[in-house]
């Protein structure tokens, strides 16, 4: 899998063990047939995001990571990365459908996930721009996947 995502962006790389435990996640993952909790679906998908974490105001609070989602719906994102989250707001920044999209996320949960970290959270606000600098150099899927 070679995907390259142009994000006018950031200079990051996902690590290939995210990678691979993601697509993991994501292939194994079985359809929850009991009764659901939330009120929108969810959709199992890998895309890689660039977050960073921001106050109330949206400024950022933090450096860049880099992370992919678990699942997307219309009103949260589910969301595996490498280190334990302990903010309470993010920015996120990824291209969906050749778009990019900057929204700020609410995290509802996190906790250890496999040897990696996963959060949730809910949408907060679509962004006019991702509240730190990016330096314009593609994100990409690693080689090796």
């Amino acid at each position: 899998m070679n995907q390259t995502i142009e994000n006018c962006g950031y200079t990051g790389t996902l690590s290939p063990q995210l990678v691979a435990f993601a697509r993991r996640q994501f292939v194994n993952a079985t359809i929850y047939k009991g009764r659901q909790r939330r009120r929108e679906g969810r959709f199992a998908m890998m895309i890689p995001v660039i977050g960073v974490a921001i106050d109330d105001q949206d400024h950022p609070i933090g450096e860049p990571f880099d992370m992919i989602t678990r699942d997307v719906g219309s009103k949260s994102v589910g969301l595996i990365h490498e280190n334990p989250m302990a903010h309470q707001r993010i920015a996120i920044h990824m291209v969906v459908a050749g778009a990019e999209v900057d929204v700020s996320v609410a995290l509802m949960w996190r906790g250890p996930l496999g040897p990696f970290y996963g959060s949730g959270g809910v949408y907060l606000d679509r962004l006019d721009r991702f509240p730190c600098p990016l330096d314009c150099d593609p994100v990409t899927w690693p080689e090796s996947i």
